[in-house]
């Protein structure tokens, strides 16, 4: 496991930084939301060369009924903490 960091949040322990991503973005749609927001999709959308830093872009909301939701689009920036065991 690894300590991910995301501007505006508390660290948090994950696998992957996918894994953090989730996380923060659940954050972020509660923060939004109330107690029924989350993350519905997730999508990485750019990484450095050494992999310490990712992008991912979440849609993140709440369900209107069984059929819909509606919510917005979210950046999640992760970045690593610590160092890096060699690849």
């Amino acid at each position: 496991m690894a300590t991910y960091y995301s501007p505006g949040f508390r660290n948090v322990e994950a696998e992957s930084p996918a894994e953090a991503a989730r996380i923060f973005a659940n954050r972020q749609a509660r923060r939004d939301f109330g107690r029924r927001g989350y993350c519905r999709t997730l999508r990485l959308d750019c990484w450095t060369e050494n992999h310490r830093s990712h992008t991912f872009e979440a849609f993140i909301g709440y369900d209107v009924d069984r059929n819909s939701c509606s919510g917005h689009n979210v950046w999640i920036y992760v970045d690593r903490v610590g160092e890096m065991e060699a690849v």
